[in-house]
Parts: C-alpha cells; sequence; structure tokens
C-alpha cells in the first residue's frame, strides 16, 4: 500500500513531509525495525501518568483510544511508521509537524492521537539514547518529564493534546535535557548569520550577516519593537570571492553596522554557520543564574551531546532570550550583575522580537498592551530600573547569542566584548 492510500483510510492530512520522505526506506527495511508487536506499552503509560496525578479515568479513556488505533489497520501501521520515522532516522523534530495529526477516524478522540503515537515510540527512544551513552540521570529526567507535559496541558484544557507543539516535542522525544541550571536542546542554527575565527589570533572572532535583511539605521532588524525601517534604513549585502567575505559586521553587543567588511580569507576562518550543529539553550526562572553554575552546565551539556551524537560536530551555543538584550547593561550594575556578566561571555546578535518577555517574565503581564508605569510592580531592583528606563523612552527586546565550543574554556574572559561596541551601542540605544 502507498502512503497516500494509508493517510486516506485513516484520515489524516498533514502527514510530516519529513516523515513522508521515510516511507520507501520503511517498507523495505527488515521487519524487526516496524514494532508490530504490542505497538503502546499501556503499563508504562498508566504508571507514568498516574505517578504525575492524572485521574485514573482519564488515564483509561486514553488507553481505549490506543485500542482503536490498534484496532484500525491503516491508522496502526501508519503509527508503526511514524515510530521507526521518529526512532531511526536521526532528525530534529521539533518543527516537523505543520500542526497536529488528527486521524478523522478516532472522531472525537482524534486529539488524543499525537500524545499516544509519541508514547508508542517512547520505549525505543529511550533505548536508542541510553545505548548511545547519555547518563542515566539526566534520562530519568527527561523520562519522566515526557509524562509530566501532557499532564500540565490536561491539567489546563481538561483533554489530551499541546498548546505549544514545537516546545513540546522536544519533552516528547527525549531531546531537551535539564543539567543542574539550563535545558539544553540540540537544534540547527537557525540565524543567517557566519562567525569567523582568526588564524593568527584565536581570541579574535567576527560574525557577518547574510544578504538580503532589511535593518533599520541604528542597525536593529526592521520590525523589530514594531518599528520599520525608513528611508535611512539599509538592507544587507554579502559576497564571497576567491580571497575574502565581504559582509555587514554583527557588533557582539547586538546591532549590525551598515557599511560591509571584507575579512580575508588568509586571515578568517569559518567556525560557525547557518544549519550548524548547536546546543540551544533555555533558562527556567530561579535562583542561581551564575557566571560559574552557567559554565558548567554547558561544559557538561557538550560533553554528554558529544559523546552521544558521534556523527553531529557541535560547534557552539545559542539562545535567544530577553537576558541577552543588550541594554540590561545600561541599567544593571555591571561589576555585580549575573545577568550582565553572563552576557559579555556571549557574542550577542540582533533578532526582530519586541519586548513580549520582558513584560511576561519580569513584570508578569499577559501578551496585552503595557499598562501604565504607575500601574507596573516595583518590587524588585530590575523592574524599578527597567520602569525608568522605558519613562526616558527606552526599549527592552529579547536578542540572541553565541558562544562557540572551542570558546568554551575561556568563558570568563570577555573575548567576545570590546569596550568600544560598548560605547557605540551605549549611543545608539541609551536615553539620558
Amino acid at each position: 500500500m502507498q502512503l497516500s492510500e494509508l493517510l486516506q483510510e485513516a484520515g489524516i492530512a498533514n502527514c510530516p513531509k519529513m516523515a513522508s520522505s521515510d516511507w520507501e526506506s520503511y517498507a523495505q527495511c527488515d521487519d524487526n525495525l516496524k514494532y508490530c508487536n504490542e505497538l503502546f506499552d499501556y503499563e508504562m503509560i498508566s504508571n507514568g501518568l498516574t505517578t504525575e496525578g492524572v485521574p485514573r479515568e482519564a488515564v483509561e479513556e486514553l488507553l481505549l483510544t490506543a485500542d482503536k488505533i490498534k484496532a484500525h489497520a491503516a491508522l496502526r501501521r501508519f503509527t508503526e511508521f511514524m515510530v521507526y520515522s521518529l526512532t531511526h532516522v536521526f532528525r530534529r523534530w521539533s518543527y516537523a509537524f505543520e500542526g497536529l495529526i488528527e486521524p478523522s477516524v478516532l472522531g472525537e478522540n482524534k486529539s488524543s492521537y499525537m500524545l499516544l503515537m509519541f508514547y508508542a515510540a517512547l520505549p525505543y527512544r529511550k533505548a536508542k539514547l541510553m545505548d548511545s551513552g547519555v547518563p542515566s540521570d539526566l534520562m530519568e529526567s527527561a523520562y519522566k518529564a515526557a509524562f509530566t507535559t501532557p499532564t500540565r496541558v490536561y491539567n489546563k484544557n481538561g483533554n489530551w493534546g499541546f498548546d505549544d507543539l514545537p516546545w513540546q516535542v522536544n519533552f516528547m522525544m527525549l531531546d531537551i535535557f535539564l543539567i543542574d541550571r539550563l535545558y539544553f536542546v540540540m537544534d540547527h542554527f537557525r540565524v543567517p548569520i557566519t562567525a569567523f575565527r582568526n588564524r593568527f589570533d584565536p581570541k579574535k572572532v567576527k560574525a557577518l550577516y547574510a544578504g538580503g535583511h532589511r535593518f533599520r539605521e541604528d542597525g536593529q532588524l526592521c520590525g523589530s519593537n514594531g518599528i520599520e525601517a525608513d528611508e535611512n534604513g539599509f538592507t544587507s549585502t554579502w559576497e564571497e570571492t576567491t580571497d575574502v567575505y565581504k559582509g555587514n559586521f554583527v557588533a557582539p553587543m547586538g546591532y549590525v553596522e551598515r557599511e560591509p567588511v571584507e575579512l580575508l580569507k588568509s586571515e578568517w576562518d569559518v567556525e560557525l554557520s547557518e544549519d550548524d550543529w548547536v546546543l540551544t539553550i533555555h533558562m527556567p526562572g530561579g535562583e542561581g543564574y551564575t557566571l560559574e553554575r552557567f559554565k558548567a552546565c554547558c561544559e557538561r551539556a557538550l560533553s554528554v551531546f558529544s559523546h552521544s551524537y558521534m556523527d553531529c560536530a557541535i560547534k557552539g551555543f545559542h539562545t535567544d532570550t530577553w537576558l541577552f538584550d543588550g541594554v540590561l547593561q545600561l541599567i544593571m550594575p555591571i561589576e555585580t550583575s549575573n545577568i550582565v556578566r553572563i552576557q559579555r561571555q556571549a557574542y550577542i546578535y540582533p533578532q526582530c522580537r519586541d519586548d513580549e518577555m520582558m513584560r511576561d517574565i519580569v513584570f508578569k503581564l499577559d501578551k496585552k498592551p503595557w499598562p501604565s508605569f504607575d500601574e507596573l510592580p516595583k518590587e524588585t531592583s530590575l523592574q524599578r530600573k527597567a520602569i525608568a528606563f522605558m519613562e526616558k523612552g527606552g526599549e527592552f527586546k529579547s536578542q540572541g547569542m553565541f558562544l562557540l565550543s572551542d570558546d568554551l574554556p575561556l568563558f570568563g574572559e570577555n573575548i567576545y566584548f570590546d569596550k568600544t561596541y560598548f560605547e557605540e551601542f551605549s549611543r545608539r540605544y541609551g536615553v539620558e
């Protein structure tokens, strides 16, 4: 049977394109890779969810849906195929799903399908990662999160499903690991930037932006904070010849310069480019966000992922968050602020983002427009400083950062930071 026939019989309208490309190899693979036995480990699913506090009747209803999947020939075979694709074909699945897979043959239970699909793959995914050397403490924490994540959604919405699919897929696929203070996910560097290292002075790193991107006069991307580029803006350019790379310089405080620069190939080597493998960092709230702890987390993460994913060259670390908004260096105490100290170890670059994370995380507001400054909470020093900055016209936004793997041993030495960039950044984005 062709995949298209299978999808039609099961009432599936949005099979992931990446999975579709695996159908031919699946049809020809050895039978022991097709997982045609019980398909679902009912005890695993039941114990995992009830341990998290899900009502037993809700779990029983979910398992009845699993029975329906097994009883429907086309849907069962599709599920077996997805288990194969999720387990045996190495890729990142976070952004592979174009919405939920909801087979119409399941009727009102169709929203439960993806959860059960992930649970069908979970034992094999766990075994494969354990065989690759993922430490047992990290694996057990990740495995537990595969039940905690859907439980939170169930408790919030009263039904099974996903309300932030790309993020939650990380947990269902055991792709995200909590290492002490930070979460790490291996992913592609999805940023149109190329970073170079100087051959003769390895501490010198410069990044150039890809061509064709529109920037405002101040070096921020068009649309950042809802502000478009006017006639004084510019469009980035990129050119590579036999001898040079030519493009717009990304100052490591988080802005792009108007005039293109040239880097001689005889002096500069490419260290990081778009689609290279990096460890993306996610930072949950809480105490302990310190220079020493941040470095230790990254060191262990690099060791674990490099050992467990030996076929992938991990070029560095990456994240985007309000914590790397360079203007925080203008309002926080430079010598004592952990936020500032960690920022100065990273290469910050601009993103087309706004102050949503500042509203949400620092002020605990929803996504509605800002209230008046008088109504904002002033309980913390950061809140008070942020309000004073905004009252004078300052703006916050989330910015991105990268840290090259080879520079991790130098974390704490501020190798990307330069006072000249800081002074220019202060001139552009500071307020009186």
